[in-house]
Formats: C-alpha cells, sequence, structure tokens
C-alpha cells in the first residue's frame, strides 16, 4: 500500500543533531505562576503557535497549567500537532523514565510497524534522553509520531534542588503527530524546534 511506502520512507531518514538554518527564536512559558519564559527553541515560520489561551478556555481552572495533560505549548503544520510537555518533580526518584514514556507513546498505536520503529539516544542543552521515531495506524488511518522524552542530568537536577529552579528541573516531552507523508515533508522543521529547544537561564553550577 502506498502509506507503508511513505511509512518506510520516515524512517530511511535520519535525524540531524544540528540545525541548518537559522529561524527565529520563540520562547515558551513553564507550568506554574509567575509564568515566565522558562525555555527557548528555533521555530520555523511554517510551524504555527496556538494561542495558550484556546487550550486552556476548555478548563478556566487550570490556567496555572497544573494538569500536566495540558501542554505548555502546542504548534500545528498542516494536519501535524507538535506539542511542548514538562513534569516538574520534587524528587529524582519521582522522574517517569524516558523509556516509560516511549512505552506509552507505542501503545497510543492501534498498529505499529515494528521494522519501521526506532529509538535512539538524545542529548542536548543539559538535558539526555531517547528520540522516538514510529509509524503505524492509529483510529483505522495512517499515524506517525516524532518524540523526544528528556531529563536533565542528575548532577544539575542536585544543583537545582532550591524550589525557585522547580521548573527548570523538570522533564520534557516533545511529540509531533500526523500523517507519515506531512511528517516526513515537514520533518527538518521539527528536528530542528527539538534540538535547538532549551532553558533560557543558565543552569547554575
Amino acid at each position: 500500500m502506498y502509506w507503508i511506502f511513505l511509512c518506510l520512507m520516515l524512517i530511511a531518514c535520519t535525524s540531524s543533531d544540528k540545525p541548518t538554518t537559522a529561524f527565529p527564536w520563540v520562547t515558551i512559558a513553564g507550568r506554574e505562576e509567575p509564568r515566565t519564559p522558562l525555555y527557548r527553541a528555533q521555530v520555523a515560520p511554517v510551524l504555527r503557535l496556538k494561542p495558550e489561551l484556546q487550550v486552556l478556555s476548555l478548563k478556566p481552572e487550570l490556567q496555572n497549567l497544573k494538569d500536566t495533560t495540558i501542554p505548555l505549548a502546542e504548534f500545528t503544520i498542516e494536519d501535524v500537532k507538535v506539542t511542548v510537555h514538562n513534569f516538574p518533580s520534587d524528587r529524582l526518584e519521582d522522574r517517569i523514565p524516558p523509556a516509560a514514556q516511549i512505552a506509552r507513546w507505542k501503545q497510543q498505536f492501534d498498529e505499529i510497524l515494528p521494522s519501521n520503529t526506532q529509538i535512539s539516544p538524545a542529548a542536548h542543552g543539559g538535558f539526555s534522553g531517547l528520540y522516538f521515531q514510529g509509524t503505524g495506524i492509529s483510529h483505522g488511518l495512517p499515524h506517525a509520531v516524532l518524540g523526544w522524552s528528556m531529563q536533565i542530568a542528575p548532577e544539575h537536577y542536585q544543583n537545582l534542588h532550591d524550589q525557585r529552579y522547580r521548573q527548570m528541573r523538570s522533564d520534557y516531552t516533545i511529540k509531533a503527530v500526523g500523517p507519515p507523508d506531512q511528517i516526513q515533508k515537514h520533518r527538518k522543521e521539527i528536528e530542528q524546534f527539538a534540538n535547538t529547544f532549551e532553558l533560557i537561564e543558565e543552569i547554575p553550577s
């Protein structure tokens, strides 16, 4: 089938660790009040930021985003949705391992193509974790995911033990979901966004 060919083409491309084009920087606020800019990333003009109020209007009582199922930011590009979440914690042992996060993403497929699934290490900006590429069927339609599940290094986490740094030490995820052909078409812009995603404030030593 045509979509299977597209799925195979999706996995054939490898992720680039460094951006090749200088896109504008966009800032993203943290999850807790006061909601000041916490992260920044290079965002291609084709990635359109969904207004936060459009998300929060569904649950006005959660405007401080304590519910971690609500994204910090959401971008769209054609039928592809790119979401950013972070997950504050108070102890190292409270964190969800990146492998567990990816296992949850895999379970969201009705059917996944094992031959077209790839998990590889990822690291930048003081964070490390896993990069997931998966293609299959979801709700009866071809479906592809590019996802990053990232945690700050344990030594940095310890340096950020003060409560005022709770947002900075949070784990974060970036996930792009959509039709395989559109994920492939916009892969460069999605990966550049993820590979330039970083904390604005320098991690204290």
